[in-house]
């Protein structure tokens, strides 16, 4: 991942609310050498990584009316990493489950 530039983040759509990760996610973050908080910054400010196809209408529509929000990114190949947020609520950082 790129380093940390936060004026890449200057307007943040999602709140975070209450975050919890996985122990699963929290050993995939540490072996890649992941920055959970650039991860928590994208998805805040609605780069939705590989969800942006999928799950772009579904997201703006939670921004608007409230609901899930869910993006997901790769930590170095697979698995992946999905954070889902329930706008006013909470945020969850897991591995995806690949078929």
């Amino acid at each position: 991942m790129e380093p940390r530039d936060s004026t890449r983040f200057s307007h943040l759509l999602v709140p975070l609310g209450v975050v919890s990760v996985t122990p699963r996610a929290i050993t995939a973050l540490t072996a890649r050498e992941v920055d959970l908080l650039e991860l928590l910054d994208r998805h805040r400010a609605g780069d939705w990584g590989e969800a942006a196809g999928g799950y772009e209408t579904l997201n703006n529509t939670s921004l608007r009316d409230g609901g899930k929000v869910v993006s997901i990114y790769p930590v170095g190949g697979r698995p992946r990493l999905i954070v889902t947020t329930e706008i006013q609520a909470s945020t969850r950082i897991a591995l995806v489950e690949e078929p």
